[in-house]
């Protein structure tokens, strides 16, 4: 295990050997592979310490080992082989999943007309001991409330459709850092915590929902039975989870349906990860907290489900023949693309300084442009 022996310093860098394999994605972003494999190598470390009877820490640290690009006529470049090891929490395989849901979040929105609005609703409820016990208790609440929330008249009446997401942050900050003051500085005022103070929610794990909303028009055209007040917003949250206090909630309209900011920001965050590795890799914690908080999360999260569609969502998702939005099978389908390959890059991860970097292997270009000249792509 030598080659997972990482530096977690705060400070270190994920962009790192930009010039290694770096791929847009559907929304034009630059993605460096680089980053999510370093990331990979040094959670796999802590899960061998974590979970030492499961293989999956072994599958993680060579997750992406080698990867096949293709260019297209168009000069579009797409995966067309590769090993993922599926993990839940591998980081590399965490943003493929994102990826799949994004594409299928956005191919179902285009479907709708002008007469459609959508909502971005953000639903909290308070934080959590990182337990196994406590976070699975805590999905089953969070699941329940849904239901309980999704079937009240006043929903129905409004929501014809939904697709949500659980996210789940854990806290091992020991210590208020700057930028945590900065984000969060009316919350620690309040509380008179400054920079430097002891973290009152050190180890806690911060559960809530993000749900993109289908609405009609008359939402906004005529208030009244058609509309949800944000007072009204938090009473029916705070009766679904049955609480004694009144739950943080944000509730905005998405002005732009057809693929604006507005609209791919609201995606990009209700698709973004279930569990951020970054809670785990970057904060001022011992390697032993991160591993005692990573045994925890895998325990509490096994078996459970992040995501759903609902209503005319769902309806559409079945229409498009959409896959189950869950499944990883179908992330190792590498499709050849319509379009013409023209050139095609071999990558293999090159176990080296500051955690490795993708480099171009020749051997795996030549021997794969045989395979797609012999079949004709």
């Amino acid at each position: 295990m030598d080659n997972l022996n990482f530096d977690f310093s705060r400070n270190q860098s994920l962009s790192q050997s930009i010039d290694g394999l770096v791929l847009n994605s559907s929304s034009g972003r630059p993605i460096s592979f680089d980053s999510y494999k370093r990331q990979s190598l040094r959670l796999s470390r802590l899960m061998a310490i974590a979970v030492p009877y499961k293989s999956l820490w072994f599958n993680m640290a060579h997750c992406g080992d080698f990867m096949i690009v293709g260019k297209t006529s168009s000069g579009e470049k797409r995966i067309l082989n590769a090993n993922f090891c599926h993990a839940r929490l591998c980081p590399m395989c965490q943003q493929r999943r994102s990826a799949k849901a994004r594409a299928q979040v956005f191919e179902i929105i285009k479907h709708y007309d002008d007469d459609v609005r959508f909502l971005f609703l953000t639903l909290t409820l308070k934080n959590v001991i990182c337990s196994a016990e406590a976070i699975s208790s805590t999905f089953k609440l969070i699941s329940s409330a849904w239901q309980r929330l999704s079937q009240r008249s006043v929903f129905r009446d409004v929501v014809h459709g939904y697709y949500k997401s659980i996210e789940m942050n854990v806290d091992l900050n020991m210590k208020i850092t700057s930028d945590m003051y900065e984000r969060a500085s009316e919350y620690y005022k309040a509380r008179n915590i400054s920079i430097g103070d002891d973290n009152p929610n050190f180890f806690n794990v911060h559960p809530h929902l993000h749900v993109i909303l289908a609405v009609n028009n008359s939402y906004f055209v005529r208030p009244g039975r058609s509309y949800i007040s944000q007072k009204k917003w938090v009473e029916l949250w705070r009766d679904a989870l049955r609480a004694d206090y009144d739950p943080i909630l944000d509730i905005r309209k998405i002005t732009d349906l057809h693929g604006g900011s507005d609209t791919t920001s609201a995606v990009l965050e209700v698709t973004k990860y279930a569990t951020k590795p970054s809670d785990i890799l970057f904060n001022d914690a011992s390697d032993e907290i991160r591993i005692c908080a990573l045994r925890e999360i895998y325990e509490g999260i096994s078996g459970k489900r992040f995501t759903s569609f609902g209503g005319s969502m769902r309806h559409l998702h079945k229409l498009c023949n959409l896959s189950d939005i869950e499944d990883d099978s179908d992330l190792d389908d590498f499709d050849i693309p319509d379009e013409k390959v023209v050139d095609i890059e071999g990558y293999n991860w090159d176990y080296g300084v500051s955690g490795g970097r993708y480099v171009r292997n020749a051997l795996t270009e030549k021997m794969y442009k045989q395979l797609v000249k012999d079949r004709g792509y």
